[in-house]
């Protein structure tokens, strides 16, 4: 795997494949986004600050978090046009299922704990206010439909597609990024300890590697062949 160190800020990262070789975007608080190819490097690519999160669609629309609203960045010229609003307070990971509904967790801890989902004209509803939620970080799908999210307790929920909850995984340290491999296994960085964990299908969870002494880290993804990049 390779890392990107953003020092102290919130930085996310997604993918794109594409046929000329998958490109990798990074959004952080105060950078707006990078893009980077494997055949042309790192490039500006939108002025916008302060994106929260970055998720493709199956239509390959790229659509971000940004304060109370759901962005969608042309991938072509970076503009940012606005895609939904009503996103509620701290509200940092996403995911899109294979309809396109935009999911969004949002929380600090307590009975606030919320995933919203958007459909894909950007109308919202309340998919979950699982108790099981305790300040939700990053949100990601399997391939069956099911939905998890990481908590800032050490656990991992895993949502049905109606919404019911049930612990996936637990004793991890400050879970923030999620992303599944090839195989099916769920990765997960610690924001606290520096230790990327790989988590297998019945939630048992060890030690993948350590980023030390490279410090935080919010984000993580998969490029060709498993590749594993962490911000």
């Amino acid at each position: 795997f390779l890392l990107y160190s953003p020092g102290s800020l919130q930085a996310f990262l997604t993918t794109q494949p594409l046929p000329a070789g998958d490109v990798m975007y990074l959004s952080s608080s105060n950078q707006g986004v990078l893009r980077f190819e494997s055949h042309n490097g790192e490039s500006y690519f939108s002025p916008l600050n302060g994106h929260h999160d970055l998720e493709f669609d199956n239509q390959g629309n790229l659509y971000s978090i940004r304060i109370d609203k759901i962005m969608r960045i042309n991938t072509t010229s970076g503009v940012a046009t606005e895609f939904a609003i009503g996103v509620l307070p701290s509200a940092f990971g996403m995911a899109i299922d294979q309809e396109n509904n935009i999911f969004v967790a949002s929380g600090t801890g307590g009975a606030n704990d919320t995933i919203q989902k958007f459909d894909s004209s950007g109308n919202p509803s309340i998919f979950s206010t699982s108790p099981l939620l305790n300040d939700p970080f990053d949100l990601e799908f399997d391939d069956q439909g099911n939905l998890y999210a990481s908590n800032e307790d050490g656990t991992i929920v895993r949502f049905d597609s109606s919404g019911n909850a049930s612990l996936f995984s637990s004793g991890l340290q400050i879970p923030m990024g999620l992303k599944f491999d090839s195989t099916g296994n769920l990765f997960a960085v610690s924001n606290d300890s520096a230790q990327i964990y790989m988590i297998d299908n019945s939630g048992v969870a060890t030690v993948f590697a350590s980023t030390t002494p490279m410090g935080r880290h919010w984000s993580l993804v998969f490029v060709s062949e498993d590749n594993l990049f962490v911000a």
